[in-house]
């Protein structure tokens, strides 16, 4: 990624020596590879991310939604997600179960 476009792979594998940018090398180092919180949108499928949270985060601060409606929408996103995904669903399952915080 970084040869083709100069983007920083979210790895801490990358090999940072190729950046030739002394700042990207300073992001890279502090907002990549340094010890940090997670983010929660990196332990969601894309889709979960885009088709519930931002959907039903509004949708309850204006009122619309109530949090067992929200609550349904999720389940509904999920279960669609699984049943198109089973193999990334495999990869999550792994992955989750590898993780140390």
């Amino acid at each position: 990624m970084w040869t083709l476009c100069n983007q920083l792979p979210a790895d801490e594998a990358f090999d940072s020596s190729v950046i030739d940018d002394p700042l990207i090398t300073d992001v890279y180092k502090t907002w990549v590879a340094a010890p940090h919180s997670p983010y929660p949108g990196d332990f969601m499928p894309t889709e979960f991310w885009t088709d519930v949270m931002l959907v039903t985060s509004r949708s309850i601060l204006a009122g619309e939604l109530t949090g067992e409606q929200a609550a349904e929408i999720a389940h509904d996103v999920t279960e669609r997600w699984r049943t198109a995904n089973p193999d990334a669903v495999d990869s999550f399952t792994k992955w989750g179960r590898g993780l140390t915080l």
